[in-house]
């Protein structure tokens, strides 16, 4: 008498954790388990996926919210400087400053205006991993642009490359959706929203600290943090 077929094993996604063999220390990256449309939580996944024995689920949610980190890190470094950058470009006059800065202000916003939904929409098109690459790159390298600004236009350029890079916030906050069970969303935006923060807090104090010793030291400080962000990217982060 034939035997009935096994059923066969629920479909896996694996995409916000590592499990860990004891045994063989091998590393499978992983997570999510989705059964009939809806998402499930790691324990499923670990059984579905047949891990061994004692295996351990380490979460990956880090893996966008350091990124996040250092990103914020790298913005608020350059907070205290940029104004003295531009008074010394306008000649040191602070009214004249002033002006100048709530200009570049107002171009930076702007461009978030217009490129954070058209990097969302990248991001659906292409994956969120490719565009965070790309706008980390992009970023250090305008960190690097402003470094070197011999005048306010090309002070100005950095600024409006800054904000279309930064825009890629909006593709973390997406990644972090996408990798977080509908019950852990929430805590999963409340990491990142604390990363920024504390990013966000340090920062300005860190920039402040290595303004005293040039003024351009800063943006040097926070392009290193940029590329460092790529690389993290290239070898940790996985597409969600």
């Amino acid at each position: 008498m034939p035997h009935a077929p096994a059923p066969a094993a629920p479909p896996l996604v694996l995409i916000n954790a590592r499990l860990i063999d004891p045994t063989s220390g091998s590393e499978t990256r992983g997570g999510l388990y989705i059964e009939d449309g809806r998402i499930r939580d790691l324990g499923p996944a670990v059984a579905a996926a047949g891990a061994p024995s004692g295996a351990r689920i380490v979460d990956c949610r880090g893996d966008v919210v350091a990124p996040g980190l250092i990103d914020m890190l790298a913005f608020g470094m350059i907070i205290p400087v940029l104004p003295v950058l531009v008074q010394d470009f306008a000649g040191g006059s602070a009214a004249r400053g002033a002006e100048i800065y709530g200009l570049f202000g107002t171009a930076w916003a702007l461009m978030q205006f217009f490129f954070s939904p058209a990097q969302g929409s990248l991001s659906d098109h292409f994956g969120r991993r490719p565009v965070i690459l790309i706008s980390c790159a992009g970023l250090g390298l305008d960190f690097i642009l402003m470094a070197w600004a011999p005048n306010l236009g090309w002070l100005l350029v950095g600024r409006i490359i800054s904000g279309i890079t930064a825009a890629s916030f909006s593709t973390a906050g997406a990644y972090i959706s996408d990798i977080s069970p509908p019950e852990k969303r929430a805590q999963s935006f409340g990491l990142i929203g604390a990363a920024f923060g504390v990013g966000f807090i340090t920062g300005p104090a860190l920039g402040g600290v290595l303004g005293a010793i040039s003024p351009r030291l800063p943006f040097w400080a926070a392009a290193g943090m940029a590329l460092a962000n790529v690389c993290w990217g290239l070898f940790v982060l996985p597409e969600s």
